[in-house]
């Protein structure tokens, strides 16, 4: 249960013509910190830019290294359709009195946002919630799409077998897997062009139970929240049968 691998990790780019994230490493689930990171690194994203972060979850895992990328003239603006996840981030943003920063609750199926808005578009793990169209709509001429999806994921048969006792859910829900040549052909369908896509396996072990647990807590935070409304005593019971 506890040794986990994971892989893939996609930069997708449009052609047309610090200390933050130190402060908010502890935060990131483990398996979140090194395909952030490597997202960030991939879309060479410059001072002055302005992000659009999709999916933001805690925020720890692109947002904030985002936020230290694009300096003190540039802007990340974060959204997740997930109420918690908006204001935990929005927390640490004030903590951390960051003003080259913005997040909101909003479905990313249709973005509130002008056209020509963003040089460019991150989505970690998420980039099934927004139509392509969507995308290249935000993008500025020559911006940039950087995604990161799972190629493998060990567990997530396993994780779907005792969810949908509990709640409808199928392995495709819990995680959806791509593999390169799908998803450059889906990609190139859509209209982008320049794609180069990267694939990186990383393997995890977790130091007890509670530790996963807390990642998973994160990680399915939609589903758990589900069965939390169908009762605590469901949760638990879920929980205890997962271990």
């Amino acid at each position: 249960k506890s040794d986990q691998i994971w892989s893939l990790c996609e930069l997708i780019q449009k052609e047309t013509g610090s200390d933050i994230v130190n402060e908010n490493q502890s935060d990131v689930p483990q398996f979140s910190r090194p395909f952030g990171n490597k997202l960030v690194e991939f879309a060479q994203i410059n001072p002055g830019n302005t992000i659009l972060d999709i999916g933001i979850g805690n925020g720890t895992a692109t947002f904030f290294p985002a936020v230290e990328k694009v300096g003190r003239t540039g802007m990340v603006i974060g959204i997740d359709i997930s109420k918690d996840m908006v204001k935990c981030t929005y927390d640490k943003i004030i903590d951390c009195n960051i003003r080259n920063a913005k997040v909101m609750q909003t479905d990313a199926k249709s973005l509130i946002f002008k056209d020509n808005t963003f040089d460019v578009v991150l989505s970690g793990f998420s980039y099934l919630c927004c139509p392509f169209e969507e995308l290249m709509r935000v993008l500025k001429e020559g911006g940039q799409f950087g995604l990161t999806s799972w190629e493998t994921l060990e567990d997530m048969e396993w994780m779907a077998s005792f969810l949908r006792k509990y709640i409808p859910v199928t392995v495709q829900d819990v995680c959806y897997c791509d593999i390169k040549e799908g998803l450059e052909n889906l990609l190139d369908t859509a209209g982008f062009k320049n794609i180069t896509v990267s694939s990186r396996k990383e393997e995890f072990v977790y130091t007890n139970e509670e530790q996963w647990w807390e990642e998973m807590q994160e990680s399915w935070h939609s589903y758990l929240e589900e069965m939390e409304m169908k009762g605590l005593s469901t949760l638990k019971e879920f929980k205890k049968e997962v271990f």
